[in-house]
């Protein structure tokens, strides 16, 4: 089975908090790179890839170019240069909000942050704008073959748009995001973890598991490592073909202050993902961690059988499940004052 671990890179735009007050922009340094003054090691992909080279992997960084509009080129040039110096895949990722990031305090609407708020046209001048402003910041526009869409809001006209600019691979279809009508993707009728859409292009969708009556995917900040480790086995003996999990540039530190710049590292979600990187590389027969490029290789050179299993979602045991409510409450905690050593869960295996 091959397993995708894809890093969704990106700033963040001026926010209003649920009391309207204004959270601050936060740019690369803060974001993505998770530089902090009381801090001598950075904490965001720098510490992402330390894990996976630990293991021998190579990650699937879905990078937001928008923002370099608004925190600098240089800033993305510098993101990206480092990831594919790093040996690591750089791909498309789009909140086109973070053009205009400081939208408040400029006195402005904010611009939709949803590719499914944007026509098709619309949607095909953005993804062209992307693609441009990521071979700008040094990444081959040959090695440029995917596409994640902020929120996981694509939908069919995405599929059409990325086929009007050559982008093979999506990466949208999320169950857990449909619920809430972020993923407007349609559901397909019968299709494998990989299936192409009736545009032509190919979609990867992100791996879920069932959380009671809804979904809850494979993102490092919401599963435990005993989750997702239980998720992969499972999928692989069923013979799913591809699993896709998720995190964040900043989901591996708590950010605590924006200016001047404070953070330290998420315990918790910094053992998540070196658990599952240790289990995946313990079994190299069973599984495969590969990148965007080699699958659109894969399905160049050996398409893909497609109703090999629809919507796999397994439900998984009960104790699984109570003793990631326990760490999502112990991590809760330990966002406002660090926990005693003894006090955190040790994600594993």
């Amino acid at each position: 089975m091959r397993v995708y671990i894809t890093i969704d890179t990106e700033c963040r735009e001026e926010r209003l908090d649920k009391h309207g007050d204004l959270i601050p922009a936060a740019g690369y340094d803060t974001r993505v790179w998770g530089r902090f003054e009381n801090s001598p090691n950075e904490l965001g992909i720098p510490l992402i890839m330390n894990t996976l080279e630990a293991n021998g992997f190579k990650g699937c960084f879905f990078v937001d170019p928008f923002g370099s509009h608004s925190f600098g080129r240089y800033g993305l040039q510098e993101v990206c240069g480092n990831i594919l110096a790093r040996g690591h895949d750089v791909q498309l990722h789009a909140h086109p909000r973070q053009r205009v990031a400081d939208w408040k305090s400029r006195g402005l609407e904010p611009a939709p942050d949803r590719m499914h708020e944007y026509s098709q046209d619309e949607q095909r001048d953005l993804l062209a704008e992307g693609i441009d402003l990521l071979t700008q910041a040094s990444v081959p526009r040959g090695e440029i073959v995917a596409f994640r869409a902020g929120h996981f809001a694509a939908n069919d006209a995405t599929h059409a748009a990325m086929a009007d600019v050559g982008l093979k691979i999506s990466s949208n279809y999320n169950p857990c995001y449909r619920s809430n009508n972020e993923c407007q993707l349609s559901d397909p009728q019968s299709a494998s973890s990989l299936y192409q859409s009736e545009s032509g292009t190919w979609e990867l969708p992100i791996s879920n598991i069932r959380n009671g009556k809804g979904y809850r995917h494979l993102q490092i900040t919401a599963l435990s490592a005993a989750e997702i480790t239980a998720y992969l086995d499972q999928a692989q003996r069923s013979g799913v073909s591809d699993a896709v999990i998720v995190t964040h540039s900043f989901e591996q530190f708590y950010l605590q202050q924006v200016t001047p710049p404070r953070g330290r590292i998420n315990t918790i979600n910094a053992a998540r993902l070196s658990a599952v990187c240790r289990f995946l590389a313990a079994e190299p027969e069973r599984f495969q961690v590969a990148t965007m490029p080699e699958l659109a290789h894969h399905i160049e050179h050996q398409k893909p059988q497609q109703g090999v299993e629809k919507g796999f979602a397994p439900a998984l045991r009960k104790d699984l499940r109570l003793r990631r409510n326990f760490e999502q409450i112990v991590k809760k905690l330990d966002t406002f004052k660090p926990l005693p050593g003894f006090l955190m869960p040790r994600a594993g295996v």
